[in-house]
């Protein structure tokens, strides 16, 4: 009875020994993949970024579309190389082409969220380019194309895709060698703030998982926020909600 008592705390033990070494080794991953991803940052942001989290929409300096004084914004944090932000893309589109939006009390906001990739990177520096390229009547529309027809081509790249984003630039009316050179040389422009400040704003919360989305008041009040994909019954009700409790707060 003892020796099989023995025999099997040997073999558990011997299984132990093999699960704590997988964790071991797992944990050892884990922690060269979060190592490996800050150094890739401190490469891409060196200095980091440039203030804290901030969730009051700027309407000068915010890509928005829809009504600039809206009660209500959705702000989105996004990454061209995303396949979550693809999913979602044409969800938020339907809260903007909902009663709300047609009304003028919600808008919608893109930002610079967290970047997989060189690729994703450089992609964030195009959409820039293609704002600062374009006159200004004409800038806001150009972003928020450019961003539809980016997600629509394809995401996961593994490398800056050249031939598709010409076609995009020939449609806005840009010109590719322009919108090159701009990428090349857009770290010593201003534009080049909202790329790192979006990744702060994302980092400094710890989000490491995009489209990271809020609903935010004019005056910058947190509502709600969600990460990744979410049902569109989810996003509408939450909108719904809010406007109801709204309506009644202001009536009282």
């Amino acid at each position: 009875m003892y020796r099989d008592l023995f025999i099997n705390i040997k073999n558990y033990t011997q299984s132990y020994r093999i699960e704590l070494l997988v964790f071991i080794f797992a944990l050892g991953l884990v922690g060269y993949i979060v190592y490996s991803h800050d150094q890739f940052i401190k490469k891409i942001f060196p200095g980091g970024g440039v203030t804290s989290f901030n969730r009051t929409v700027n309407t000068e300096k915010d890509f928005i579309v829809g009504n600039p004084n809206a009660d209500l914004f959705i702000i989105e944090y996004g990454d061209l190389q995303c396949s979550y932000c693809q999913t979602m893309h044409p969800r938020l589109q339907k809260l903007l082409r909902s009663s709300y939006g047609i009304s003028g009390r919600v808008a919608w906001v893109w930002r610079h969220g967290f970047h997989i990739d060189e690729v994703s990177i450089t992609k964030a520096k195009a959409t820039e380019c293609v704002y600062a390229l374009s006159p200004n009547r004409y800038a806001n529309i150009r972003v928020w194309t450019f961003i539809e027809k980016s997600l629509e081509g394809g995401v996961y790249e593994t490398e800056y895709p050249r031939d598709r984003y010409a076609v995009i630039y020939k449609k806005l009316g840009l010109k590719e060698t322009d919108v090159d050179a701009c990428i090349k040389n857009i770290e010593t422009s201003p534009r080049y703030e909202r790329i790192t400040q979006g990744y702060t704003d994302v980092f400094d919360f710890n989000i490491t998982l995009t489209p990271y989305i809020q609903y935010v008041t004019k005056e910058g009040e947190l509502v709600y926020e969600s990460r990744g994909v979410i049902e569109e019954e989810e996003l509408q009700k939450t909108l719904t909600t809010y406007f109801e409790q709204y309506s009644t707060n202001k009536r009282k």
